[in-house]
C-alpha cells in the first residue's frame, strides 16, 4: 500500500478551506498537513510541512495563486501546484497552465 499523497489547501475564505479539507479527508489517499489564508502563509507551510501537492485558490489578497505558483516553481521546483478559481477567465487560466500549474 503506498502512502497517502500530502497536501496543502490555501484559500483565502476560511470556510471554503475547512469545507474543502472535510471533503478530501474523506478520501483514503489523501491527507491534508496543513491550511494557509494566502499564498506567503503558504510558503511558510510548504517548508515547515513539504506536502507533496499544493491546492490553491487562484485569487486572493496578498499573494494570490499565481504568485505563489511562481515563487513554488522557484524555491520548490517540482511541488505541484493545482489552482482553484470560480472566475470563468480564460487568461487567468492560460496564465496559470503557462506557469506550470497541474
Amino acid at each position: 500500500m503506498t502512502a497517502p499523497v500530502r497536501l496543502i489547501v490555501v484559500d483565502d475564505q476560511q470556510l471554503l478551506r475547512r469545507g474543502l479539507t472535510m471533503l478530501l479527508e474523506t478520501l483514503d489517499d489523501v491527507t491534508v498537513v496543513g491550511q494557509a489564508g494566502n499564498g506567503h502563509e503558504a510558503l511558510a507551510l510548504i517548508a515547515a510541512v513539504s506536502p507533496d501537492v499544493v491546492l490553491t485558490d487562484a485569487r486572493m489578497p496578498g499573494m494570490d495563486g499565481l504568485g505563489l505558483l511562481a515563487a513554488c516553481r522557484e524555491r520548490h521546483p517540482g511541488l505541484p501546484v493545482v489552482l482553484l478559481t470560480t472566475f470563468d477567465d480564460q487568461e487567468l487560466v492560460r496564465a496559470a497552465l503557462q506557469g506550470g500549474a497541474a
